[in-house]
């Protein structure tokens, strides 16, 4: 299964979720824990169902919801798949989406040669050179540090 273009995730019209960085993001306020949980679970039954797993944060007021395809290092139909589901959850029990508050910092750097840089990016930012895509991007496994993008200047 293969990557979805920018466009295509657009396309796909998913109002309650954002792309940022090479995942789609959520936010659901769900108000207080108890509802928060019974969310969760439900999310949990249907990702089981499909054998594709989101990363999910439980909190006092809201639940946020991550998901992308590890194997194919972006957002793929499978995904888009699953947030329809998860939205769907959502809107039966009545827990309204925050599409506007997921935020992701993502630093941009400008390089003739990101083929180069990028395994010292990644070494510097994540202790690895295997943290570099081998493309434009160093991504910490661990997504303690921002997602790094290298930017080809002509």
């Amino acid at each position: 299964m293969g990557r979805l273009t920018v466009q295509e995730i657009l396309d796909a019209d998913l109002t309650d979720w954002s792309r940022l960085a090479v995942a789609l993001h959520a936010r659901f306020a769900t108000g207080d824990f108890a509802a928060g949980t019974r969310f969760v679970t439900a999310v949990s039954e249907a990702a089981e169902a499909a054998n594709h797993h989101p990363d999910v944060t439980l909190t006092y007021p809201a639940v946020d919801i991550r998901v992308h395809s590890h194997d194919a290092g972006g957002v793929t139909e499978r995904d888009v798949a699953l947030a329809r589901q998860i939205s769907d959850i959502a809107h039966e029990q009545g827990i309204e989406a925050q599409p506007a508050a997921p935020t992701l910092v993502e630093i941009a750097l400008d390089t003739a040669d990101p083929q180069a840089v990028g395994p010292f990016w990644a070494a510097v930012l994540t202790g690895s050179p295997d943290a570099y895509d081998g493309d434009q991007d160093v991504k910490d496994p661990t997504d303690q540090t921002p997602l790094l993008w290298l930017q080809r200047t002509t």
